[in-house]
């Protein structure tokens, strides 16, 4: 491709590139998920390409407009032939956004969801009976209060399949302090221990001053890349990443990419797994757990056709053991709230529910014990989410604080250890429930038998209206029409 767009030694034009695959890039958005944002995918995937080929691009401002006009004829002549066409055998999985209108069949369905919970099998908070004396009332339960959360909703949310995350601010109406402090501390804490061989060796980096530091700490770490990955790792995640920092570097961290940033700075919550049993898959792999939870209502054909098969959804990361889902990563490369929001509070909470929902189906005894987890980067900031089932039948979900990457020499050292920590705590979480999998055996069991994991939220129809379908967008269209 290099040799057709551009001379020798010459950058190659990123509109060039994407000119020349035109049609591979229209056919791959028409064949797979139309909610992803193509742009972004394939501008990832040529830098990621020029950069194994050691090709230079000239990242001018490309031009989107020719594929956006042949995507749009090719959608409205899909649209029209739709109901004389076979469908073809699999398809897009649903995909929520922040602005998804709930219909009122699916509220109802949740909230039946809801009431068909056995009382005696809910998750009751010791804060809420202390609560509930004082006021004299009957205790309530945490499903309960999430119910009336639901009956009030217009959008899509979490709590729909039976997600609480501790970090949502809607939850301050329904709970007190004290409840929130219980339904954050209950169960297994989210940091828990770091290795022996990496704790000893952080103490030691804690007293650096310097990038070069660090850069000369990291090779003098000694270890068998095979026998001890952990040193291995943290000796080249020091090198790899204290390098840029180092006065006098002239590569700018802030104007990477996305994929070069997660290819040369967040790459340490990957590349901690390597030679172990944890597999870090990247290239916007689909979930399998998410797929088999869309593809669960799925009927031989019989009165009416059989619905084709979903695909799960797309995340940056998903870190796999032996064929169990056990976290993911998405990641962004600015800073962008509105984004921050619809990976971490949406797309990466249902993803979870269904990972630790596969896990707990197939090894029941694991109901309380199974984690998983979640990384979301947001421009130069992280978070580590844990998802669990600490009582009742409530995916909870809470989060650690953003660490910022370091921006210079003089502040590399303190945040890049605690980068380093987080790092050590999410596969600490990730290798206990590997563990527990592989020590607990699959029992044979009959389908259909009930599970304490109430089933995720999948609309009975295609619901997923958005900002322009709500009443201020309609009143805007209503003027442009007069």
């Amino acid at each position: 491709m290099a040799e057709e767009t551009c001379e020798e030694n010459e950058p190659i034009q990123i509109q060039t590139v994407i000119e020349a695959m035109e049609n591979n890039i229209i056919k791959s958005f028409l064949d797979s998920n139309r909610k992803l944002d193509y742009k972004a995918v394939w501008s990832k995937r040529i830098q990621i390409c020029a950069s194994k080929l050691e090709i230079e691009l000239d990242n001018t401002k490309a031009s989107w407009k020719t594929i956006d006009g042949k995507i749009n004829a090719s959608l409205t002549s899909a649209t029209s032939a739709t109901a004389a066409s076979t469908p073809s055998s699999s398809s897009p999985s649903i995909c929520p956004s922040l602005k998804t209108q709930l219909s009122v069949t699916d509220k109802n369905k949740v909230l039946k969801a809801y009431d068909d919970l056995d009382p005696k099998t809910c998750w009751y908070l010791k804060a809420t009976e202390r609560r509930a004396q004082v006021e004299k009332k009957e205790i309530w339960s945490v499903e309960s209060r999430m119910r009336e959360f639901v009956a009030t909703l217009n959008y899509v949310h979490p709590s729909l399949s039976f997600i609480l995350d501790t970090n949502d601010l809607n939850w301050i109406d329904y709970f007190n302090e004290e409840e929130l402090a219980e339904l954050r501390s209950s169960g297994d804490p989210v940091l828990r221990r770091i290795p022996a061989e990496l704790r000893s060796k952080f103490d030691e980096i804690e007293i650096l001053k310097t990038a070069l530091d660090a850069y000369n700490y990291g090779r003098t770490i000694e270890h068998h890349p095979i026998d001890q990955p952990l040193l291995a790792w943290l000796s080249q995640t020091l090198m790899q990443t204290a390098k840029f920092f180092v006065p006098g570097a002239s590569t700018p961290v802030k104007n990477f990419l996305e994929c070069d940033q997660l290819y040369y700075l967040w790459s340490l919550v990957n590349t901690i797994h390597h030679n172990t049993n944890i597999e870090a898959l990247g290239k916007e792999k689909t979930s399998n757990s998410n797929a088999e939870v869309l593809n669960s209502k799925r009927k031989l054909s019989a009165v009416q056709e059989i619905e084709r098969e979903k695909i799960g959804r797309r995340i940056d990361t998903i870190y796999i053991g032996s064929g169990i889902e056990l976290g993911g990563l998405e990641a962004g490369y600015k800073k962008d709230n509105t984004k921050e929001f619809e990976d971490a509070m949406l797309k990466l909470p249902f993803v979870l529910k269904d990972m630790l929902t596969e896990i707990v189906n197939c090894r029941p005894s694991l109901l309380r014990k199974a984690h998983v987890i979640g990384y979301n980067v947001n421009g130069s900031s992280i978070r580590l989410i844990d998802a669990d089932l600490p009582d009742g039948h409530i995916i909870r979900l809470r989060r650690t604080d953003k660490l910022e990457y370091p921006m210079s020499n003089d502040d590399y050292v303190f945040k890049m250890l605690s980068l380093l920590e987080l790092a050590a705590y999410g596969k600490t979480i990730i290798d206990d429930t590997f563990t527990l999998c592989c020590e607990t055996r699959v029992p044979p069991c009959v389908g259909g038998e009930l599970s304490l994991v109430p089933p995720s939220f999948m609309p009975a129809s295609d619901n997923q209206d958005s900002s322009s379908s709500s009443p201020s967008n309609r009143s805007k269209k209503n003027r442009k029409s007069k």
